[in-house]
């Protein structure tokens, strides 16, 4: 399967729209948002970006990164912090089955 993060974005987007769906929000790190939502939404290709019980590490595109700024503005806004300077986003997705939640955690490096 191409790569093209559609469903990434769809998902980001949502969560944006609709904060409240976020289960918990972590920061464990300065340059990190950890973000869980139930498996219950909704995700196009969801056994593909978010596997179950493994981590999917990905680099997004430069592309991607400048088209979205608003999305990575509204995450570190979600975790109380201002957006750091960064020149990659690594996006580390998965299916945590047992806590029946999805993880999503953005990485500026």
């Amino acid at each position: 399967m191409e790569l093209t993060f559609d469903s990434i974005y769809k998902i980001l987007n949502q969560i944006e729209h609709n904060p409240e769906m976020v289960t918990k929000t972590k920061s464990p790190y300065e340059n990190v948002v950890q973000l869980f939502i139930p498996d219950s939404i909704h995700i196009d290709h969801e056994d593909f970006y978010f596997p179950a019980n493994k981590l999917m590490v990905n680099l997004l595109p430069e592309d991607f990164i400048n088209k979205h700024q608003h999305l990575f503005k509204t995450y570190w806004e979600m975790a109380g912090k201002p957006i750091p300077y960064f020149d990659e986003v690594w996006i580390t997705t998965a299916h945590l089955n047992q806590a029946k939640v999805y993880l999503i955690e953005l990485s500026f490096e």
